[in-house]
């Protein structure tokens, strides 16, 4: 434990510029000790319950601008001649159709999709591939486009392709499972692997007057919930803590729990229950990919709109931490 403590607090010291550190478990309890809040920490533990969190069901509402063609009435009669086609099976005549009604409204980017559904259809991923990269072009940040996409590079064995479109896919709408069965789909294919786990310790806290009480279902998540707790009640405390980096509060935060929730970890029993996102946690801890965990684990997952917002780059290093080091761990599991 020991090494684990300071090999994490060396990393995160390189890139902060003040001499101030995160606090342990110890230093937790001394907080709340001195506090004038009271914090109680049950001897009771929780039952083990599954979070939810939100899944995108509409996206294009959230984050498709509203399209400002007007759609002709030639147009409306190619498309709809194209949709009956395309229902029937009857991928020539659908895609004749969609390409007519796209030289009426070539902005309209539903039509690419729709023509890209016949052309998939016929067999022609290819020719899917090139529409719906023109969608891409004007918004990258449609889940739907890059899970069709990744179909089409799976159906011609491009595994690139087709791993880095699935995973744009599941990142855009996070918490989706009918994307995440997809993804464990294609990597399986490709020889990858993605773990059937997540980042879920269970806690609760609860404020009466100046009684602060953290109730806990194991050792990381007591550790855990206790630093959640001094953030979130401990006042000054976050203002000072953000003095520490450049980084989100947010991510500070994170930081600080989860080296208490791994120092908890370390603190149990040799023959303890495998917890798998502290396991990882713990092979990353000397790399640059706190942070990636940080996003990937928690914090797009509480908020699946926010990775649309990532710069290419941010995008990009998530993507390597799916197929890289989330990808790695299963080697050590059971």
């Amino acid at each position: 434990m020991v090494k684990i403590f300071f090999t994490f607090i060396f990393f995160v010291s390189l890139s902060w510029s003040h001499a101030q550190h995160l606090h342990t478990p110890k230093d937790i309890q001394s907080l709340m000790e001195a506090s004038t809040n009271q914090y109680v920490i049950d001897t009771v533990s929780l039952p083990q319950t599954t979070e939810k969190y939100l899944n995108l069901n509409s996206f294009a509402e959230v984050l498709t601008l509203p399209s400002t063609v007007e759609t002709s009435e030639k147009s409306k009669k190619y498309r709809l001649r194209g949709n009956k086609n395309l229902k029937k099976g009857k991928y020539n005549k659908a895609i004749k159709s969609f390409k007519k009604a796209l030289a009426a409204e070539p902005q309209d980017k539903s039509l690419l999709n729709a023509l890209a559904q016949a052309q998939r259809g016929k067999g022609d991923f290819q020719a899917s591939i090139q529409s719906l990269l023109k969608i891409t072009e004007e918004n990258g940040v449609d889940f739907e486009t890059h899970l069709a996409l990744a179909d089409n590079y799976e159906a011609l064995a491009a595994k690139t392709e087709a791993l880095h479109h699935i995973s744009m896919a599941h990142l855009l709408n996070r918490n989706d499972p009918a994307i995440l069965a997809r993804l464990q789909n294609i990597y399986t294919r490709f020889d990858l692997h993605y773990g059937d786990w997540s980042f879920s310790p269970q806690y609760e806290i609860s404020k009466s007057d100046d009684q602060i009480r953290i109730s806990y279902a194991s050792v990381p998540a007591r550790t855990y919930g206790a630093c959640k707790a001094v953030w979130l009640f401990e006042e000054g405390y976050r203002e000072k803590m953000e003095e520490l980096s450049n980084d989100p509060s947010s991510v500070i935060e994170e930081k600080e729990c989860l080296l208490n929730a791994l120092i908890g970890y370390e603190q149990m029993p040799v023959d303890r229950r495998v917890i798998p996102a502290l396991e990882l946690l713990r092979e990353i801890i000397t790399q640059e990919q706190l942070n990636d965990f940080i996003y990937y684990e928690i914090i797009t997952r509480k908020n699946p709109k926010l990775f649309a917002s990532f710069s290419s780059d941010q995008q990009k290093k998530l993507i390597n931490y799916l197929l890289v080091t989330r990808n790695g761990l299963p080697q050590k599991m059971p």
